[in-house]
């Protein structure tokens, strides 16, 4: 079936309108001079109204074609407005006793001038409609009648009347539209000065936290004493805490401006959903709470949706979960079940981008994840409201548990924008029930392989060659500890420009590098520029070719497009994830 696109469907509104008014227009004239309701004979008529037909015809082959795209919208509907205007004088001008009617019609045409052109042109089509009648009332009195021209001047007099008066509520609405518009321009500069201000702190926060979690990290990693390795802990706990305050209010932002993208990826959903409720094992150990996954047999085990959102999502709700359990279990059941993405929809009153999600995927599934608890659980008045933002159950200044009120209402459009949607259950004291579902497709079941051995990804960078880029002498000390933890010899360069004279040197001296760590924001040169001038360079060689990868604090939609198109090879921000940084590496040096 063929299917017609925004503009297509208005163009054919249009031209249906255009066919439609012309033929209700020669057929009452044609009614009208059969029963003697015209001053000219039905040849006459005939002639009239091909001309009629052939200006009419010139109009829907521009709206058909689509050539009055060229041109401003107004532009068109003023044409249309005069050609109409035209032809219901044209009809006044051959008739009689159908007065009424053809004023009628002038006085719709130019109530619907108000809301498509500017005031200017309105004026003018007025003061066209205003004389052209009065010049076709003379003519018709002068060739046909001869007398009852008071009458018609009297008639022509209101009409003049209606038409200054709509002439002036024209310029009333035509003021409140530029005001509407001007309004509309402010609000657009202030949210493009907000996606700013959010992008601009995303980086000056992102990039003293990964100071402050990495050196954590490593500190953690060396020998310490019980006393000291609990503090540190406490430090690394609380500083986690606050960057998913941070993660939160910016997806907040990127879900509000509509600038968060779904990235589709393969991975092992069982592997995923332990490694989630693996970070939670200490909490869970802490509290005395078990936690007990159930995965249902027809459940794929490999999965195409974005993994990250996923697991987003399931640490929102096992974060919760634990939150606001103090004894019994938190139980994460799995389970999923084919879909035909054109019919299929789960729940008749979800936003229309559902639907599209839907239909972008192959060999669909129905992933459906239930997280319960025997918690607290939730008074059914807050129910209602539990995903709205900055929502909380307890919203008192003597509240025991934190959060920003966030979670939720991110968790939410995260699902749908998934293609699918969450619900909650509740009974106080009892506990609480979230079951959510998105669509994702089926992988090959025969790709499924085990994986690798955490020995091999450790020990993927021994006696590999990096090069690290950043002028934050402290993002650069994480890195270049972190990747002599991995064995490999760590260069570090200062900026983009200091890059790639080291990669030049290296080239002359044909020392050789296996990957290059480059964050984007430095001064001097930047990290793109870097990039393209390595790709760019001919002086380096088979150096220009190696795999570079940004390690930024600029997390917001677009960034990773814009250092792919640079050149580089993979995308990580900050603050630095090691175990994601190790699968990257050992996925670019293997």
């Amino acid at each position: 079936m063929l299917k017609l696109g925004r503009k297509q469907k208005i163009r054919l509104k249009h031209s249906m309108l255009a066919v439609c008014g012309g033929a209700l227009l020669t057929i009452v004239l044609f009614y009208a001079q059969e029963v003697g309701l015209t001053f000219i004979g039905f040849s006459q008529l005939v002639l009239a109204s091909s001309f009629f037909w052939l200006i009419n015809l010139s109009i829907l082959l521009v709206l058909i074609s689509g050539y009055n795209q060229r041109f401003k919208d107004p532009s068109l509907s003023l044409l249309q407005m005069y050609w109409a205007s035209s032809a219901t004088i044209l009809g006044f001008l051959v008739s009689h006793e159908l007065d009424t009617l053809f004023y009628l019609l002038l006085l719709v045409i130019t109530v619907f001038g108000i809301f498509r052109v500017v005031v200017f042109k309105f004026q003018l089509l007025c003061f066209y409609i205003v004389l052209a009648l009065l010049a076709a009332i003379v003519f018709r009195h002068r060739h046909f009648l001869g007398e009852n021209l008071v009458n018609d001047l009297i008639l022509w007099s209101a009409f003049s009347v209606c038409a200054a008066i709509l002439m002036s509520i024209c310029g009333s609405i035509m003021r409140l539209r530029l005001r509407l518009r001007e309004k509309n321009q402010e609000l657009e500069q202030a949210l493009e000065i907000k996606s700013r201000f959010l992008a601009n702190m995303s980086h000056e926060i992102r990039t003293p936290m990964n100071g402050v979690i990495g050196m954590l990290e490593l500190s953690l990693m060396s020998e310490l004493d019980s006393k000291t390795k609990n503090q540190l802990e406490v430090a690394k706990s609380s500083a986690s805490s606050l960057l998913r305050i941070i993660n939160d209010i910016l997806d907040f932002s990127k879900i509000e401006a509509g600038k968060l993208q779904i990235e589709t990826e393969e991975f092992d959903l069982q592997a995923m959903i332990n490694s989630v409720i693996g970070e939670f094992a200490s909490k869970f150990a802490e509290k005395g709470v078990s936690c007990e996954l159930h995965m249902v047999d027809t459940v794929p085990r490999l999965l195409k949706t974005d993994r990250i959102r996923l697991k987003q999502i399931l640490n929102n709700l096992l974060g919760n979960a634990i939150k606001f359990t103090h004894a019994g279990r938190v139980k994460v059941c799995v389970d999923a079940e084919p879909v035909d993405c054109p019919n299929f929809s789960p729940d008749s009153d979800q936003p229309e981008r559902i639907s599209s999600a839907l239909q972008q995927k192959e060999n669909a599934v129905k992933l459906q994840i239930t997280v319960s608890d025997t918690g607290i659980g939730i008074d059914e008045a807050y129910l209602q409201h539990l995903f709205d933002s900055f929502t909380q159950v307890d919203g008192t200044s003597t509240r025991n548990y934190g959060g920003t009120g966030l979670g939720l209402a991110i968790t939410k459009d995260l699902c749908e924008l998934l293609g699918g949607g969450i619900s909650a259950s509740s009974i106080v004291g009892e506990g609480s029930i979230f079951t959510f579902w998105i669509t994702a497709e089926c992988a090959d079941h025969s790709a499924v392989t085990e994986s690798a051995p955490q020995s091999k990804t450790a020990n993927c960078c021994e006696g590999k060659h990096i090069l690290v880029v950043g002028d934050n002498p402290a993002h650069s000390e994480v890195i270049l500890q972190t990747m002599e933890a991995l064995g490999a010899d760590v260069d570090v360069a200062a900026n983009g420009a200091e890059a790639v004279g080291t990669l030049v040197i290296a080239s002359e001296r044909h020392i050789h590098y296996d990957a290059v760590i480059m964050d984007c924001q430095m001064p001097i040169m930047d990290g793109f520029e870097a990039s393209k001038k390595i790709r760019a360079s001919k002086e380096l060689g088979k150096l220009s070719e190696l795999p570079i990868i940004a390690l930024t604090a600029s997390a917001m939609a677009g960034d990773k497009e814009q250092c792919m198109s640079a050149g580089m090879n993979d995308f990580l921000t900050k603050p630095l994830d090691r175990e994601l940084l190790k699968r990257t590496l050992q996925k670019w040096l293997s």
